[in-house]
C-alpha cells in the first residue's frame, strides 16, 4: 500500500555527507510521491522529523519510527501480506 523510506540520521554513518544525504532521500521520496505512490518517511527523532518536513512534500507521511537507518531491510517494519 506505501513504499516505506528510511531518513538518514546518524552523522557517522554519514561522515561530511549527512545533509547532502538527507535532501537526496527527500528528494526520491517527493519523486516517489508524485507519481501517486504512497511513501512514508520515517524519522529518527524531532530533529530529523522538522528536518524532513522541511524537504518533502505535503504528498509524504513523515512518521517518527525506531530503526538503523536508510537500509530498512534490517531495521524496518515487518508486514505480513495475510493481514496476520
Amino acid at each position: 500500500e506505501w513504499l516505506w523510506i528510511g531518513f538518514p540520521h546518524d552523522s557517522d554513518e554519514w561522515p561530511g555527507y549527512l545533509a547532502r544525504a538527507q535532501e537526496q532521500i527527500a528528494a526520491f521520496a517527493n519523486a516517489v510521491a508524485e507519481s501517486e505512490q504512497a511513501v512514508r518517511l520515517l524519522v529518527r527523532d524531532a530533529a530529523n522529523e522538522a528536518r524532513a518536513r522541511a524537504l518533502v512534500s505535503g504528498a509524504v507521511t513523515v512518521e517518527r519510527r525506531v530503526f538503523g537507518d536508510v537500509w530498512l531491510r534490517d531495521t524496518g517494519p515487518l508486514v505480513r501480506a495475510d493481514g496476520t
